[in-house]
């Protein structure tokens, strides 16, 4: 049989599969069947929805039941499930296997990065001196027929690497070119929005306007700051050394093009102005830069540039990239390219490619108009960055998810909801769903504490006043706690002083706390200890955003308490400060944009970590005299349980409270 009839008889057979399907449990939770039936009604009108679904209602099966059901239907083809985080594919495919147990026949493909499947680790993909990308396209049918209509359900990493070693193929291309025929793609949101990553036969050039493809955004908070990160291009010198010193002698031309590029950008930090270049005629016509850039001989002149602000030595905004610095950089792509395609530079290739990748995308970038990105120019020592930053990626991303047939952005924390309509390019004309929390007020408390400044500039005199609290929060209850805080520095701190507490050394307690170089296996290990019963109180330390922020499940005992310390405001920086200008000169409140709003998520991502069954019982103990000003206060959503205090007495007795009421 044909490749495409039995693509044809596969789905055929899924779609019965779908139509029989049913609600894997018996019971709906409080809120889940709103969600169940709006999601249905999206894929059936298509466009966009923003779902706030808080913890405990049941948001991955309410977003994906829908969804898979959506695919015997006329409107969506496939179904694409991105993520923050990797680790949050696991929560998906275990529902997918209480699907599968219902009689469900859907055929999923995780996609991971390349260096998680490839033999060749951190190298640079060369099919020259690779075996399994040597010839690949001979082997490719027969790999995708077996993985299609031979292998599990669910195309995993061990699944792609056996069949890697099975058919002699490269793992990561063969999952590109099973994307298409499978029924779901999962993975992170690079596939979706990053235009340097994204399955090209659904958002490239060449794909077609719409999609008949259902997208589901998990955790879409989290979009906005990672938009950011995709739609800003940077070019780093201290990238540069292996790649100069290969063509030094090999090619000294590109190292004299990189040296001269080093040079203009110093003189423009140093001096405010810029020397130019002009480039003879061996520079070709480009879509990038085009023959009118082209000159009779290469003789240093004198460009203006507009520096829109020098805020310090080190450091100044620009309003576009001088055309000097563009022509190096295009002849050194030129350079680079043709060195590329040498025999010879095995020991430099990753770097050289890396570098070439860096540029272009930079140059590519600059082509495009628009005032949602600010040029910066930066200096760390002899090293020099040249950022082209995003501040508002509300135009890109909604470019990606208007190619989609329908796209849901769900997590349990889209407040304000015009905050992220905006950012995620979603307007008041699409729909939005903001669920209650399914659990009862009884069974938790926020004590708010107004009596500690945590400021940058007053937090040294805090971390003592702030051990104290978290040593009266965990004797108030034998049980697990974590501590967040806005940085490593400020967690150090009080980690410290907490290990010189007499009440806390001569007990039954364990202090644990978050390291800057912590994996996913550590992570892993860390989140072991919460969940073992013991006889003592176990007490984390963590960081506000980090990798125990989110996306973690300490049901039960394994979490009693939460402290926050601090409202989560980011580090005040250049960055955040055009952000904050661009949304002023817009009329909205820019502060609110760039730290306000970012802050008070993860404060509530990190209280999100304490209440996940109606069994569990615990406290929050926010730490910030900010929270008695109504601008914080208010952001606070309704329906948390809340008690202002100003002292370690009035703390006591709040704890006191509210354990004698639940114990």
């Amino acid at each position: 049989m044909k490749w495409l009839d039995r693509h044809v008889a596969r789905t055929v057979q899924r779609n019965a599969t779908i139509e029989n399907l049913t609600f894997p449990f018996s019971k709906l939770r409080a809120g889940q069947a709103s969600m169940l039936e709006a999601v249905r009604n999206l894929h059936l009108k298509g466009g966009a929805m923003m779902v706030e679904a808080p913890t405990g209602i049941g948001k991955t099966m309410a977003s994906l039941f829908p969804s898979i059901k959506a695919l015997a239907g006329e409107h969506v083809r496939q179904l694409m499930v991105v993520l923050a985080r990797t680790p949050g594919q696991t929560v998906f495919q275990e529902a997918l296997k209480l699907l599968e147990q219902k009689g469900a026949k859907v055929k999923t493909l995780s996609m991971l990065a390349r260096e998680k499947v490839c033999r060749r680790g951190n190298k640079a993909c060369d099919p020259a001196t690779c075996a399994r990308r040597e010839g690949y396209f001979d082997r490719l049918g027969e790999a995708r027929g077996a993985a299609i209509h031979e292998s599990p359900d669910l195309l995993n990493t061990t699944v792609l690497n056996e069949l890697g070693e099975r058919f002699n193929v490269c793992p990561h291309a063969l999952s590109t070119h099973l994307a298409p025929w499978v029924d779901i793609v999962m993975g992170d949101y690079n596939y979706a929005f990053d235009p340097g990553a994204q399955l090209s036969y659904l958002f490239g050039e060449e794909s077609p306007r719409r999609n008949r493809i259902a997208l589901l955004v998990d955790e879409s908070h989290n979009l906005v700051d990672r938009g950011r990160e995709m739609h800003s291009q940077c070019i780093r010198t201290e990238n540069w050394t292996p790649s100069v010193k290969w063509l030094q002698k090999n090619k000294p031309e590109g190292a004299t093009l990189l040296r001269q590029l080093w040079k203009t950008m110093r003189a423009t930090l140093n001096t405010g102005s810029s020397t130019g270049i002009r480039i003879q005629p061996t520079l070709h016509q480009t879509e990038l830069f085009p023959a009118e850039k082209q000159t009779s001989s290469i003789q240093k002149t004198s460009e203006p540039l507009k520096i829109i602000k020098r805020v310090s030595p080190s450091e100044v905004v620009l309003e576009e990239t001088p055309k000097s610095w563009g022509l190096l950089m295009e002849r050194f792509l030129q350079v680079a390219e043709e060195q590329l395609k040498t025999p010879h530079l095995d020991a430099v290739h990753t770097e050289l490619l890396e570098l070439y990748f860096e540029i272009y995308k930079f140059l590519k970038a600059t082509r495009e108009q628009g005032d949602h990105h600010q040029l910066i120019l930066k200096r760390h020592h002899r090293h020099i960055t040249l950022h082209r930053f995003c501040m508002d990626p509300s135009r890109e991303i909604s470019a990606s998810w208007k190619k989609t047939w329908s796209t849901l952005f769900f997590s349990a924390t889209l407040s304000p909801s015009s905050f992220y309509q905006q950012l995620l390019g979603t307007s008041e004309h699409h729909s939005n769903l903001s669920l209650p929390s399914p659990f009862q007020r009884s069974q938790w408390q926020t004590i708010i504490h107004t009596g500690i400044f945590t400021t940058y500039r007053q937090r040294v005199f805090s971390y003592s006043e702030v051990a104290q609290v978290i040593q009266i929060t965990s004797q108030s209850k034998q049980g697990n706690y974590l501590a967040f805080f806005p940085s490593f520095e400020y967690l150090r701190q009080v980690m410290q002083r907490l290990s010189d507490l007499p009440e806390l050394t001569g007990s039954k307690t364990v202090l644990m706390a978050q390291s800057q170089e912590m994996d996913e296996s550590a992570r892993s290990e860390f989140l072991k200890v919460f969940k073992q019963q013991n006889d003592y109180t176990k007490i984390g330390l963590a960081v506000m955003g980090g990798i125990f922020g989110e996306g973690i499940d300490l049901a039960g005992k394994a979490l009693i308490g939460v402290v926050v310390v601090g409202v989560g405001l980011p580090q005040v920086c250049l960055e955040r400060d055009l952000i904050r200008e661009h949304f002023d000169a817009y009329g909205d409140n820019g502060f609110d944009f760039a730290y306000r709003h970012p802050g008070i998520n993860r404060v509530m991502q990190a209280v999100g970590r304490l209440i996940r069954t109606e069994q569990d019982r615990g406290v929050a103990v926010l730490i910030d005299q900010r929270y008695s000003d109504e601008s914080y206060h208010a952001l606070l959503p309704d329906a948390w349980p809340k008690e202002e205090i100003e002292s370690s007495n009035d703390l006591r007795a709040a704890l006191q409270r509210f354990w004698n009421s639940n114990d």
